[in-house]
């Protein structure tokens, strides 16, 4: 009996000890494989890295056919053949864009590249003037291209944070094979003359001393004083070079070619103007009296019987700048502009419109009130930009104006920068125009205009 127990007690810690050793070797789980690269993946990724809700913008996917997204993606992009993408914008008077597009495998990485550089000089284009910081945005913008199992990804980061946006877009196990490094030139596109001057920065020149006293507005009781500063004298114009063959041309422009994007026809106001001097609307067409109604209501608010040329000039100018707004549906590729836009009745109907919108305003009213003024068909950004703007005749002396940009200016930067300067002044921020049938501004303003009020002397320099 003894002897059985011992057994059972042997055979009992033999087990024991068996269930104290090692466990046998488990075998490896494979790793997980990657998640799949999309297009509408990475493009999240980049705006929120860039500080954005995806679900906040507009997204292209959604809002356009598929024949006008493959129309915008080629037209825009200069991207011909791809097997997915994703597009997300702010629009209106946001340059934001951030676009992934799959390349299909018979698009050169370098050719989809070299079409997004593209777009973006050309957005920069479209906002320099008409809003300055966001043509910085957009100068600032990056291009890259990321590969993974076969596919190839190119990206377009127009944003506040593009570096962020092209980290996220990388991600942590892709490979970037080409990126437009941060503050690099774009391409020029193929519209830009190669012996172009480059263009002017859009950071303004220095302004008068903000601790000085402001100009008084000019009343109808007095003429406006000149600056206690005197306006340094301007650098002399190098005489025009003759070319019997071709347009003048001045040493340092940039030569004028017709962008011929918009319709700029003039809009023609000679009815109104033959009513206004007749004091008669009653025969103008519904659309020309409203124009008049609405013209004649601002001289009536506005002008007075004692005022001099330049205090009209002053007055209207301020009206137009601070009564109207940009009508931003011109940046936005997939939009029409009405033409009201274009017209006066943009402007003084519905408070919006274009340069030509915003110059064609001036003019009329400048003529109401009996002040010589012309109206310039130009360009802008090296000749790549429809655009217009004014220039003003005071006791014999040529004067350019630009209602538009100063739209920007004064309510965003408190101060007129467009306001009676020289053809030399406009040429170096950007204008261009045909030289030898415009006349030439060459004197100094004999006033400098008052600040923004609303800026409470706060000035941005």
């Amino acid at each position: 009996m003894k002897r059985a127990v011992s057994i059972l007690l042997l055979l009992a810690m033999a087990l024991s000890l068996c269930a104290c050793g090692p466990n046998p070797p488990a075998e490896s789980a494979p790793p997980s494989p990657a998640a799949a690269l999309t297009a509408d993946g990475l493009a999240r990724a980049a705006v929120a890295a860039a500080g954005r809700d995806p679900d906040g913008l507009e997204k292209l996917n959604d809002t356009l056919e598929t024949d006008a997204l493959a129309e915008y993606i080629s037209n825009y992009y200069g991207i011909w053949a791809w097997k997915g993408c994703a597009i997300y914008r702010a629009g209106g008077a946001e340059v934001f864009e951030i676009a992934v597009v799959e390349l299909a495998g018979s698009v050169p990485s370098s050719d989809a590249v070299a079409g997004l550089e593209r777009y973006i000089h050309e957005r920069e284009g479209d906002f320099t003037g008409y809003a300055p910081d966001q043509a910085d945005i957009a100068a600032h913008a990056l291009t890259a291209v990321r590969e993974r199992d076969g596919s190839r990804f190119a990206a377009l980061l127009i944003c506040e944070d593009p570096e962020a946006a092209r980290d996220a877009f990388f991600g942590s196990d892709g490979a970037g094979i080409s990126v437009t490094p941060p503050g690099a030139e774009p391409s020029p596109s193929p519209a830009q003359s190669p012996d172009a001057a480059p263009s002017a920065p859009s950071t303004p020149e220095p302004s008068p001393d903000p601790t000085s006293e402001p100009a008084s507005e000019p009343t109808s009781e007095s003429t406006p004083e000149p600056t206690s500063e005197p306006i340094p004298a301007p650098t002399p114009t190098p005489a025009p070079t003759p070319s019997p063959a071709g347009p003048v041309t001045y040493p340092g422009r940039v030569p004028f070619t017709d962008p011929n994007i918009d319709d700029m026809t003039v809009y023609n106001t000679s009815a109104i103007l033959s009513a206004w001097e007749k004091n008669d609307p009653s025969g103008l067409s519904d659309y020309d009296k409203a124009i008049y109604q609405a013209a004649k209501a601002v001289i009536d608010s506005q002008i007075g019987p004692d005022m001099t040329d330049i205090e009209k000039e002053y007055a209207l100018y301020l009206w137009t700048i601070t009564h109207m707004a940009y009508d931003y549906t011109h940046q936005d590729h997939t939009a029409t502009v009405s033409r009201d836009s274009f017209t006066p009745y943009g402007g003084l109907v519905k408070g919006k419109g274009v340069c030509l919108g915003f110059s064609s305003v001036f003019q009329l009213l400048m003529d109401m009130a009996g002040v010589k003024c012309i109206t310039v068909v130009g360009a802008a950004y090296n000749s790549e930009e429809d655009h217009a703007w004014n220039m003003v005749r005071l006791d014999g002396a040529w004067y350019c104006v630009d209602a538009t940009w100063d739209w920007t200016y004064y309510n965003d930067a408190g101060y007129m920068r467009y306001f009676n300067v020289t053809s030399d002044f406009m040429a170096r921020e950007n204008h261009q125009w045909d030289y030898s049938s415009v006349p030439e501004a060459v004197a100094q303003s004999p006033w400098t205009p008052p600040r923004n009020p609303n800026f409470g002397n706060l000035w941005p320099w």
